[in-house]
């Protein structure tokens, strides 16, 4: 708390930049651990079962898996008649997967903000800390004291420090929940695009058997 206090009034950003940061970082690794993962095969029940006509089954299907998928799949499901054609289908489930992503990568951009800024405030406070310190070197005339400008020299450093402190666990906690957003965007998409085959090969089936 002494270092704290001499690294001046900069420190108080740069602690609420902190617990802010740690707070987000907890949060998110909450969410991702509380969700379960998402069966690739699920997007193709529910497209037989779509294709089938059996929309109350799919309902049920969906209702019984908390994954994302299952969220993306209910979502489309509940703003849409179903069956759709397969176009229509491929519409609805890229802005329901845009949907899912922006709830699980919600706050995560906040982190790449205090990792940028952080740094800054730091060397802002080291400035004005050096600042003070030729200041008091000035009033002090010829009667300088190296110790005492040394000393005021380590004291402006401090907010460099912390800033760097503070802005590499922000870097890497950005990171790593940027890769988990995005590797939850690609499975997302990757199932929808099983999920409109189904229907497109059903589709196909139908269509056959109309004209004969």
């Amino acid at each position: 708390m002494g270092l704290m206090a001499k690294g001046g009034v900069v420190m108080i950003p740069l602690a609420l930049c902190s617990v802010v940061g740690l707070a987000v970082f907890i949060e998110r690794l909450v969410l991702f651990a509380r969700t379960p993962d998402s069966r690739p095969e699920l997007a193709q029940d529910v497209g037989r079962l779509l294709a089938g006509g059996d929309v109350a089954g799919a309902f049920a299907l969906l209702a019984r898996d908390r994954s994302p998928l299952a969220r993306l799949l209910s979502f489309m499901l509940s703003v849409h008649d179903l069956p759709k054609p397969p176009q229509a289908t491929a519409m609805v489930l890229g802005a329901a997967i845009e949907a899912v992503v922006k709830e699980f990568g919600r706050f995560v951009g906040a982190l790449a903000i205090i990792a940028n800024i952080a740094p800054v405030l730091g060397l802002l406070g080291t400035v004005f800390g050096m600042i003070r310190a030729f200041m008091a070197v000035e009033a002090m005339g010829a009667r300088v004291n190296p110790s005492a400008l040394a000393g005021g020299i380590w004291e402006a450093l401090i907010t460099t420090a912390v800033g760097l402190c503070v802005a590499l666990p922000a870097t890497l906690a950005h990171s790593y929940l940027s890769g988990r957003v995005e590797a939850l965007q690609s499975e997302l998409h990757q199932a929808a695009n099983l999920l409109v085959a189904e229907l497109a090969a059903a589709q196909d089936g139908q269509a056959p058997e109309a004209r004969s």
